[in-house]
This record gives C-alpha cells, structure tokens and sequence, in this order.
C-alpha cells in the first residue's frame, strides 16, 4: 500500500462508509418513529404518488358512507312519522265509524267531528314538521296553478287552448293579455298590458286535424290555435274580442259535473273506486258513479289483472294504471249495447306510455259487427264506430305523445251522420256517421277497459282475440247515450282537466346522496322523499257531521292510508338500499386500506431489523475511521526516524 502526505485513501473509504452507513441509519430511524415507509418522497416516489390517490379515495368513501347514514337516518325519522300519522288514522277512523250511527244526535255528531278535526290537525302538525336539518320530509306547501281563467276569444276563431308557465314571474292574479294579429305580415302579438310588454311571433295556417303551438315565452303563455284559424283575417283588440285574463292561487274546482249533461250512463272514476282494487276475490266495484241503467260497473275476477291505483296519476289526480297485462269488464248491458243507439258520446282523461306505436285498446264494445271502441295505433289515437260486420264503419284520428296527459271526448250522431272527436277540448276530427238515418245497432257481449274482450274491427281490420292490451293510466272515464255540443265537449275537458282540487300542485322531491367517490351518475343514490301534504290537504276538507259526509271520508282515508303505506315500503326500500350500500362503501373501504398500508406503512420488525444492520455498519466504519488514523501515525513515524539520522 502506497503511504503518502497528500492522500490517506484508507480514511476516505472509511468516511465513506462511515456517511452511508449514517444516512441509511437516519433512514431507519425516520421510518420507525413515524412508522411510515416512505416519510419523504425521494424514499419511493412511485410508492408516494400511488399512496396518496388511495388515501384521497379512502377520504372521500368515509364521507360517501357518513352520507349514507345520515340519510339513513332522515329516512328512520320519516318512517317514524309516517308510524304516527298511521295511529292518527286509524282513530279517525274510528270516528268516522261512530259517526255513521244512526242514532246520533247532532249535538254527537259534532262532539265527534271535533275530535275528528283535532286529528286532522296533529296529523297536519306532523307531516308539515317534520324536518331533518332545516328539510321537510313529508310536507310542503302546495303551489298554486296559474292558469287561463277567463278568454273572450273563441275557439271558432281557432284559439283552442291556452297554457300558463306557473311559476313564471311576471304573473299576478288577474293579470290581462291581449292578442293582435296582423294579417299582412302573419305576425301574432301578445300584450301583457300590467307590464306593458310585448312579444310577436310568426303565424303559418294550421294544416287540418292540427293543433300548432305558439309559445309566446318571455310572456310566460303558450296559445294554441287549430285549422279554425284564419290566417287571412286581422285581430285587433280595439274592434274583436281577443282578451285572456289569468287566475293565480284559485283552489275553487269546477262547478261543472257529468251529471249536468243530460243521457249520463256511466261515470267510472279512479278515486271512488279506489278501495275496490285491493284483494284477491272477485270486487264488483259498486260504489263507482254510475247514472241510470243495470249493471254497467266495472269488475274484474283475477286480482292479478285488477290495473293498480296510481295516485296523481294523471292531471295531478288518481288513475287506473294498466301495466299491458291489466284490463278491466264491463256487463253486457242494455243501457249502453244491447239496444240500438241514436247517438252516443264517451269521454276519459288518460295518460300514454312510453309506446304509442303498438296497437292498444283503451275502450271497446262489440265485436266483429257492430260496435265502438277507442284505441292507440302507430302513434295516433283512434275513434271507431262500425255496423254490418264492417261494411260500413267510421275511424277517426289524431296525433299523440309518449307520456302525456290527454283529455279526449267522441260523439256519434244519427241525425247529422256525423262523428266528432275532441282532444283536449278541441276539436280535431269529423267524420261521416253510419249512413243517413242509421242509428248503431245492438251489439251483446260484454265490454272492457284496458283491452278488447274478443274481437273488435279496427281502422285497418278485425282485432285479434282478447288482446291489444293498454300500457298506461285512465282517470275517469264518462259515458253518455246523447250527442254532445261543442261548449259540452269543453266542458268535459276542463272537468277532468281541473278535476276537484287539481288547481293544486304538489310536487315530490328528489333527494341525492353522493354515495361513492366519483362524478358519475352511478356513485349517486336517488331518493323520492314520499310528501303525505295533498294527502292532508284532501283529507282536512272532510268531515263526520253527518251520515254521508262520514261514509265520504272513509274514501278519503283509505286513499291516504294506502298512501301512507306505499311510502313507508319505498322507505323501507330505500333504507334497504342505503344499508346495502353502506355495507359496500365500507368494504371498499376496508380493502382500499389494505391496498394503502401495504405501500406506505412500514414493516417495523423489517425495518428494525434493518436498523440494526445500519447501526453495526455505522460503528464498523467509525472504527475504521480511528484505524485509518493510526496508518497515518506510521507515516509520521518513518519521518521522524529519518530526520533523527540526518541531524
């Protein structure tokens, strides 16, 4: 080994050894005191970076699962009220049970509809108070429809309808528009004259059996005109009728009723047969309206085709909801088939499905030879009157929509050989009659609702045997042995249009809970919080003070009580959910961990060990260090023996 003054190599190894061995120590002690395997990114930057996404992960799955109960618990707490509201009406009805007693005095009756009123008002106290963080979870204040109450323009002029935005802000109760047209230009003017704004739109002529929209909509008014429009004929506010005068926050239901037209046969309505669609055996359903005439109610054998009641089902109110396997019969019946007919007339409310393609019976009566019906096909709704296995037949038609409300009314008239169909309460099609002087033949059998009850004759030919089922809603539906005009034909449209207390909106609310990590759609747990407030509001305009007005809120309950129990089984459905998805976001959890741990926790008895190691290496190179020291001593001592024998 070379020994020199300039450079002891064996000290700088040692050194070496000595600061590798010291920083690999430091390492080992960072490490164990705070039990991380990588305190510092330049341990294992990979190892950090991925760490730290699943920590951020973890993070946010412990807050997802906090949501979960938190929401879990607003649910408990609306079960819980719903329990009470439950109590509160099995003891009205209790009440109203007691009411029914003959034996009553007036002085009774009124001591019980006291009571019946104070219940009224608990349950009230309940559904509007209870709250879960500042939201309402049942109740809510009802949003009053803003609609066209009063228009001095008629529908002979072609003005068949009006729509109203209702939450539109300029609207007050009362408030007036005005409608020019300028016939020059085929320019239509709105004047809103409170706020003396105006909006002008161009105007085209309506194609026949057309209802074209013109949505004025900085005013907040949609006008809806059909081919009774003249495009050629001025409007103006000065010298025609054109005024349309608006109602906000009326709750008043319409004055006009079936039985006002003359010739009612049958009046079936969703909400007073409500309680005959429940059970397994045969429910004739006899407390339905119904006018003069034998047995003409609606019936159905098998619970399993009884259509289910759907609350605001259409227009806001109760309907029958037929799932395209659901139908209801109707007796063979000499009021309404078993006799020959001069005129007839049949109105209902419905709402489509999502198919309006497919063929779909809604009402039919007949068979292969005389008869009517009414019926979806190739995206059109159809009006059919027939005789002579055919021969001679008339079909009517119009467009609809998937998943739209409709009102829609049809007469048959011998003296004019006419048929008529309104949509709407407008007029959308005419046709020819069965021939002059030709009324519609008795036809037996019985009658359905919801599809054909053997064969029916179509537009494009006879039926097939007990089929064509419909897929969608039905809310009342009103059947007339008379000729209806056109001012009757409105009239039932805005009857079951506005059908009691439907100027009432009550809207449910959706309720998301960020249930997962993510952005998507599908980390988000959608919950309808069932609102019980129309239920309430319906039910507060009853009373017990006499025999009837008791028997009439027993509907009102069971209405109530079965919506009470559907709310409380989507609840327990969702509390279901939220359990199981609470289950899966904390095994995701559990193992995000695992997966974390596993790079970023330190092994301590390996890095112990490891430090061990270190420590040992550390005071071998610090020996070293001191040996190395001593090399150099030698060198010293070769000079100084060399000096020595000079001197």
């Amino acid at each position: 080994m070379v020994r020199s003054l300039n450079s002891s190599v064996t000290s700088m190894r040692a050194i070496n050894a000595f600061g590798s061995a010291s920083r690999a120590t430091a390492s080992q002690l960072s490490k164990l005191s705070s039990g991380s395997r990588i305190p510092n990114a330049k341990e294992d930057v990979a190892s950090l970076s991925i760490s730290k996404g699943i920590a951020l992960e973890i993070s946010a799955l412990k807050s997802a699962r906090n949501n979960l109960l938190q929401a879990s618990s607003m649910l408990q707490m609306a079960d819980s009220a719903l329990g009470d509201v439950t109590d509160i009406l099995n003891r009205m009805e209790s009440v109203a049970t007691m009411a029914r007693n003959s034996t009553n005095s007036t002085v009774e009756l009124q001591a019980l509809d006291l009571e019946y009123q104070q219940l009224v008002g608990a349950m009230d106290t309940i559904v509007s108070g209870t709250e879960f963080n500042g939201k309402s979870l049942l109740g809510e204040q009802p949003e009053f429809r803003v609609a066209i109450v009063e228009a001095d323009i008629a529908s002979d002029n072609g003005f068949v309808g009006y729509n109203v935005e209702p939450d539109f802000a300029l609207h007050q109760d009362g408030d007036q528009f005005e409608v020019t047209y300028n016939s020059a230009t085929s320019t239509m003017t709105l004047h809103h004259v409170r706020e003396d704004r105006y909006q002008t739109l161009n105007v085209s002529a309506v194609a026949n059996g057309v209802i074209e929209d013109l949505d004025f909509n900085e005013l907040g008014i949609t006008v809806k005109l059909n081919d009774a429009f003249d495009p050629l004929a001025d409007i103006d506010p000065a010298v025609n009728a054109s005024t349309l005068t608006i109602g906000a926050n009326v709750i008043t239901p319409p004055t006009f009723a079936p039985s006002d037209i003359a010739g009612l046969a049958v009046h079936h309505s969703a909400v007073d047969s409500a309680l005959n669609l429940t059970g397994n055996g045969v429910r004739d359903a006899g407390d339905i309206e119904v006018g003069s005439g034998g047995n003409n109610n609606l019936y159905q054998n098998s619970g399993g085709r009884r259509p289910d009641l759907e609350i605001n089902g259409v227009f806001g109110r109760d309907a029958f909801d037929f799932d395209g396997s659901e139908f209801f019969r109707v007796n063979n019946n000499a009021v309404l088939n078993t006799s020959s007919h001069n005129q007839k007339s049949f109105a209902f409310s419905f709402r489509t499905g999502g198919d309006v393609t497919t063929t779909q019976n809604i009402w039919e009566e007949g068979a292969g030879v005389n008869g009517m019906n009414a019926y979806i096909d190739g995206g059109r709704l159809y009006f059919g009157i027939y005789r002579a296995n055919g021969g001679v037949g008339s079909w009517l038609s119009t467009a609809i929509s998937p998943s739209t409300d409709y009102t829609t009314s049809f007469t048959f008239d011998r003296a004019t050989n006419s048929t008529t169909m309104y949509l709407n309460g407008a007029q959308v099609a005419t046709g020819a009659g069965l021939g002059a002087g030709q009324a519609l033949p008795a036809h037996s059998g019985g009658m359905a609702m919801g599809r054909t009850n053997g064969t029916t004759i179509y537009h494009s030919g006879l039926s097939t045997n007990n089929g064509d089922y419909f897929t969608g809603r039905v809310g009342e539906f009103i059947y007339y042995n008379n000729a209806l005009s056109a001012a009757e034909h409105a009239d039932l449209d805005t009857y079951m249009n506005n059908v009691v207390f439907s100027d009432i909106l009550f809207n449910s609310e959706e309720i998301d809970i960020q249930a997962a990590s993510g952005s998507d759609m599908v980390d988000r747990v959608a919950l309808d919080i069932p609102k019980m407030a129309e239920q309430v509001y319906l039910i507060a305009q009853t009373n017990v003070l006499s025999d009837s007005a008791a028997g009439a809120s027993h509907t009102h309950m069971g209405i109530m009580m079965d919506a009470v129990n559907a709310a409380r089984a989507d609840l327990g459905s969702f509390m279901n959910r939220l359990s199981f998805a609470e289950g899966v976001v904390s095994v995701s959890i559990e193992n995000q961990s695992g997966a974390e741990s596993v790079l970023s926790d330190a092994d301590i008895a390996r890095e112990m060990t490891e430090f061990m190691s270190q420590s040992m290496r550390l005071n071998v190179a610090s020996e070293m260090i001191q040996q190395s020291q001593q090399s150099g001593q030698h060198v010293l001592s070769l000079l100084s023996g060399s000096l020595g024998e000079a001197a």
